[in-house]
């Protein structure tokens, strides 16, 4: 019996701690983020200006998501995020998706101060990451 409730408690601390990655990161990306930049192959793009109108916003709700270029709204979904294995080696990222089918989806997202990076993941070859600055 005492073997049967370690497992089963091991379990659901394995599956809980599992989440915090996913719902912290949740927290640090909701709000709004203007467009940098993209760098890969095979361009690297100038930076664009602050102020230059193509953002995306992820909601307080860790679900909603929306695209826009100044103030209209070019697209509004739903947003994913799910902590796995990318394509080699045993080290975990935090990968995005959304439903709007003109962005990038099953990328590695990943936030450091006030930028995030949206990266293609290691099995593409020609992949880049998009980063965006916090508003």
């Amino acid at each position: 019996m005492k073997q049967t409730l370690f497992i089963l408690f091991s379990l659901v601390l394995f599956y809980s701690c599992k989440k915090d990655n996913t719902v912290g990161l949740q927290t640090k990306i909701t709000g709004s983020w203007e467009y940098i930049t993209y760098s890969g192959y095979p361009f690297t793009f100038t930076p664009l200006p602050p102020g230059n109108g193509r953002t995306i916003v992820f909601g307080n709700d860790g679900l909603s998501f929306e695209r826009r270029n100044h103030d209209t709204v070019i697209f509004k979904g739903n947003y994913r995020l799910e902590e796995r294995k990318d394509c080699y080696g045993d080290e975990k990222y935090i990968f995005f998706s959304t439903n709007d089918p003109s962005f990038v989806n099953n990328a590695i997202i990943n936030v450091h101060g006030d930028s995030l990076f949206i990266s293609t993941p290691n099995c593409l070859a020609d992949g880049g990451t998009s980063i965006y600055r916090k508003l």
